[in-house]
């Protein structure tokens, strides 16, 4: 899976070339470069990656309040800390321990643009971060780099700032940290500061000249840096559309061959089913059709081949040919089927109608009907007509007969 991770200029012009790379996996740069929106790649993911001057951090208090309820309110809580109107401002919590919170804020109207533009092309973002959180982060450590005109600090989590170098003497960048230090009140004195850069060359003086023990200088871009956001700014109206559903879109074209293979497999079923059922319907034509060439005074025909056994039973029957119910045959199914029945078990057994009725004992009424179950698994009619319990054994009268009713 692929990133594609977006820089956005503070003054965002659509048709303005931007900064891009294209990440894997593992966090490495495949490919790099800058184009407008409608060149841009197509990867799995996109993220954007604004400046840090954008979004004011603000430390507040929440109310006793969740939900929507709670996201409804945060743009008043910030009220008294900024210019704009609730309306006009975007506001997401950042971090938070208990009722304590930092809340990121940033224009409303400037998000939707983005989102808006990038929409026209078909590239919905699903985060949106302040290019300092980008910086490595480490405990007790200010992580700095110059991005054009500004330099970056990373304090904390979700914490950092930026200040303007433009026309500033280099020696004055220590001071001017300083300054934006002491206006961020939530920030502590560091132990030591990580420099990127130009910043790295001069870092160990900007340490000494802060009273910060010390100082470290990091080689590599830190804008392909692979990290975890902490927060996302595309929340609320913002939010991403549902993981799903995307995927489900990028792979359309794969959905709409299986369901074409499955329409595909489907409509094939149904001809087949359609040719055996006429086949079945030939077959009990032609069943139909003998049977009344053999025995034209049949005027009723229901079950051809059933009644079609029947008649060659009973000529079979009146050429003396033993057929399935006569008693030699019967008997010999019966004891096939269930064994033999021990004599003193047995207390009668009379042939009548081509029916054989056994009168035995048996340990429990349903030894008999399982008796009874497996003559009829083979094919022969069994009833149960009587069954008796008579202390540990049960009397029971069971009428045998062989073909159908």
């Amino acid at each position: 899976m692929t990133t594609l991770r977006l820089f956005i200029t503070e003054d965002f012009k659509e048709q303005e070339l931007h900064d891009w790379a294209v990440l894997d996996q593992a966090g490495l740069v495949i490919r790099q470069g800058m184009s407008g929106f409608k060149a841009l790649p197509i990867c799995a993911e996109t993220e954007l990656v604004i400046p840090t001057s954008l979004v004011s951090f603000i430390d507040v208090k929440l109310p006793e309040v969740t939900g929507k309820k709670l996201e409804t309110a945060l743009p008043f809580i910030v009220e008294e800390h900024v210019l704009s109107s609730p309306e006009e401002v975007h506001v997401v919590i950042a971090s938070r321990a208990g009722n304590q919170a930092s809340l990121a804020v940033i224009q409303k109207a400037w998000v939707k643009d983005i989102v808006a533009a990038l929409s026209v092309v078909k590239i919905q973002a699903k985060r949106m971060f302040p290019d300092f959180m980008l910086l490595p982060l480490k405990q007790n450590a200010w992580t700095l780099a110059q991005h054009g005109n500004q330099v970056l600090v990373r304090t904390g989590q979700t914490q950092g700032f930026a200040f303007d170098v433009v026309g500033t003497d280099r020696d004055a960048a220590p001071y001017l940290l300083m300054t934006a230090y002491k206006e961020q009140h939530q920030f502590t004195q560091p132990s030591q500061l990580l420099a990127y850069g130009e910043l790295a060359e001069t870092v160990e003086e900007w340490a000494r000249r802060l009273g910060v023990n010390g100082a470290e200088a990091i080689e590599g871009e830190w804008r392909f840096n692979k990290f975890l956001a902490p927060f996302n700014l595309l929340q609320k109206e913002f939010s991403p559309p549902n993981d799903f559903l995307q995927k489900i879109h990028k792979f359309k074209a794969c959905a709409v061959l299986a369901v074409f293979i499955f329409g595909l497999h489907f409509l094939f079923t149904l001809i087949d089913l359609g040719l055996q059922s006429r086949q079945s319907h030939q077959l009990d034509q032609q069943m139909i059709s003998l049977f009344k060439a053999s025995f034209p005074e049949t005027t009723t025909i229901v079950d051809a081949p059933l009644q079609m056994q029947r008649k060659l039973e009973e000529i079979r029957h009146a050429r003396g040919e033993a057929v399935s119910g006569d008693y030699h045959p019967l008997l010999a199914s019966i004891s096939k089927t269930i064994g033999a029945i021990p004599v003193e078990n047995l207390i009668s057994m009379t042939y009548q109608d081509r029916k054989i009725m056994l009168i035995f004992r048996t340990e429990s009424l349903e030894k008999a009907e399982a008796m009874r179950q497996k003559l009829a698994d083979a094919g022969l009619i069994a009833t149960l007509l009587k069954g008796n319990a008579n202390g540990p054994s049960a009397e029971v009268q069971l009428l045998v007969s062989g073909g159908a009713k």
